[in-house]
This record gives C-alpha cells, sequence and structure tokens, in this order.
C-alpha cells in the first residue's frame, strides 16, 4: 500500500517513488538514532553495515554537536547487487550517488575482503589508509549444534551437495545444476534458498531432466540451514562474477567449513583468501561446471573429503572465529576512539 501510495504521489513516476522511498528509509533510521542516543548517552560511536544506514548516521553525527565518528563495514556495493537482481538501472544510479557522498564522509570502513577494500579505494575513492580489512568470521562454539525440532531424512546411498545460497546471479545456482547433469545418478542437490532466479532455475532442472534429483528448500530459518548443511556430503559455492558483485568470504562457505564439511568454491574474491585448495576446501574456475562436477568427484577417492573437512574445521576454529573477528573490530573501535 505505501508504495502504491508513492507512486500515486508521483503522478506514476516509479523511479521517483523510489528514489523517494530511500529517501524516507534515511529519514526514518536518522530519527530512531535520535531517540536512542538520548536512551544512550554513553554512545561514542556508531557500527553500520549498510549505505542507507550509513547515511542516516553520517546526517545525524553532523547535526548531534559532539564527536560521535562513523564506522562502516563494507560487503558489497548496494548499488551492483541493486542491478544484479533487478536490473533497474535508474535505482541503481541513485544509490551509487549516495555511495558516493556517504563514503566521502565516513571516518574509516572494515573491508570483509581484499577486493572490497580496492572497490572502496579504486571505484570510490575511500582513502586507503581509512580501510582495514577483517574478514568475515562465524561463531565456531554454536555453528555445530544440533537442531532437535527439525529433522532431515535423506537415504545413505546418496551423496548430498548443499547450495546454501539465495537464488541470485552471483552465487552460481544454474553452474551447480549444469554439473549436477554431469555427475552419476546417486548425487542430489539441494538448494536451500529462494531469489529472483527461481523460475529460471526450475525451467532448467526440467530441461536437463534433473527433477528428481533438486530439492528447493526455500527460505529457512538460520538454525535449518546449518542443519541441512549437517546432512551435507559437499557444499558448493560456484560464484561468478555478475554485474560487479563480486563474492566476498562467503558466510555459507565459513559455515560449511566450521562443520568440517568438504567445501568446492568458485576461485574468485574473498573465496581465494578463505581456501587453500587441497588443504582446506577445493577451487574451481568460476562458471565452470565440468570443473565443479570433477572436483566434487575427486572427494569420493578414499578420504579426500573427509580430510580437507577436518583440516577445514582447524583451520576455521584457529584463523576465522567470531572471537577473533571481536578482538580485530574492537581494535577499530579503539582507533577511532
Amino acid at each position: 500500500m505505501h508504495k502504491a501510495l508513492l507512486v500515486a504521489k508521483h503522478s506514476g513516476d516509479v523511479d521517483a517513488a523510489r528514489r523517494d522511498n530511500v529517501r524516507r528509509k534515511v529519514a526514518q533510521l536518522e530519527a530512531q538514532l535520535r531517540v536512542r542516543a538520548m536512551a544512550w548517552p554513553f554512545a561514542r560511536l556508531i557500527h553500520v553495515h549498510d549505505v542507507i544506514a550509513g547515511l542516516a548516521a553520517v546526517n545525524f553525527r553532523d547535526s548531534f554537536g559532539r564527536s560521535l565518528p562513523v564506522l562502516y563495514t563494507a560487503h558489497g556495493p548496494l548499488s551492483r547487487e541493486i542491478r544484479m537482481d533487478t536490473g533497474d538501472e535508474e535505482l541503481a544510479k541513485f544509490i551509487e550517488q549516495l555511495e558516493g557522498k556517504f563514503y566521502a564522509r565516513l571516518d574509516r570502513a572494515i573491508a570483509v575482503d581484499t577486493g572490497q577494500a580496492e572497490i572502496l579505494s579504486g571505484d570510490f575513492g575511500v582513502p586507503r589508509g581509512k580501510i582495514t580489512v577483517i574478514h568475515n568470521a562465524v561463531d565456531v562454539v554454536n555453528v555445530g549444534r544440533p537442531t532437535p525440532e527439525f529433522q532431515v531424512r535423506r537415504e545413505t546411498a546418496q551423496r548430498i551437495l548443499v547450495l546454501p545460497r539465495r537464488l541470485v546471479e552471483k552465487n552460481g545456482p544454474l553452474v551447480a545444476l549444469e554439473a549436477l547433469a554431469l555427475l552419476p545418478p546417486y548425487y542430489r542437490l539441494w538448494v536451500v534458498g529462494n531469489g529472483p532466479l527461481r523460475s529460471q532455475f526450475e525451467a532448467r532442472t526440467a530441461s536437463l531432466g534433473l527433477e528428481g534429483r533438486v530439492r528447493l528448500w526455500g527460505e529457512q530459518p538460520r538454525s535449518n540451514v546449518m542443519e541441512l548443511m549437517r546432512q551435507a556430503d559437499v557444499i558448493v559455492v560456484p560464484s561468478v562474477p555478475a554485474h560487479g558483485v563480486v563474492e566476498a568470504t562467503s558466510i555459507a562457505a565459513l559455515e560449511g567449513m566450521a562443520l568440517g564439511k568438504p567445501v568446492v568454491a568458485s576461485a574468485i574474491g574473498g573465496l581465494v583468501e578463505l581456501i587453500q585448495s587441497g588443504q582446506t576446501g577445493l577451487l574451481v574456475p568460476p562458471g565452470d561446471a565440468r570443473a565443479l562436477a570433477r572436483a566434487v568427484l575427486s572427494l569420493e577417492q578414499s578420504d579426500f573429503g573427509g580430510a580437507l573437512g577436518r583440516q577445514a574445521a582447524d583451520f576455521i576454529r584457529r584463523s576465522w572465529s567470531s572471537d577473533h573477528w571481536a578482538a580485530l573490530t574492537y581494535a577499530e573501535y579503539q582507533r577511532l576512539l
């Protein structure tokens, strides 16, 4: 109803309505910050994770009357995500302008991998001295806890590939499907997530004759996602570049590794910083379904898959835990204060 009213307000101009909606969200968040500042007078900085909240934060800070630095964690440009998900070029350009305005006013940035740091500095002009790379992390204590209220049944003779990603272009769901078609018939693909490519994915599943080997679980609570990943023989993360969006340090890959599952992923973006191919997982060329299928099959040799999974879990516990991430992030807070 609100969107319909916005379109009517702008005499049917959908682009103007969408821009107005973004401005409204910034204003709403700015108002919330004012309320929180009264409730939390001890607050000394603002940490944001997206450009909309970031704009609200710098607007509030500049009118607040005392020092309140803004720290931003960059997961990837929102403008590029919009291009990929919707193809709405007008909205993407508008968000890109807002990103530029925000990046010029933030105090420091955390990039979740070196690729995101290069986008901030190279594409948006954020001084490299303002950027620290702190990779994503996983709660290694809680990630492996079972979910007794969600029971999953699978046939032991089958080998289950789990793609725990949204059905969007950059996540490579169609690549996973093409790889499945090249694998023996005892392989199954479980997709945990939804997205704009669902109808295309279903059509391609039918054209390849894979209906009986693919299960779309749709969106699931986080605990259910973890249980489905625990049932996997292999976690696949077949990311591809799309509209300037490049995979960062994938949480799905991190969680799969923390669970002791072999992860087969594309050699792209932050995945290259996360996975040591042949030691803590396998990397394949992005978009190469044959290479993905060969890598999956290689995990059946002896205990290769099991060994990769165990080494991956140990690696995550040592270097990619949420405790390690928290310590590095706290150091950034101290730098600002």
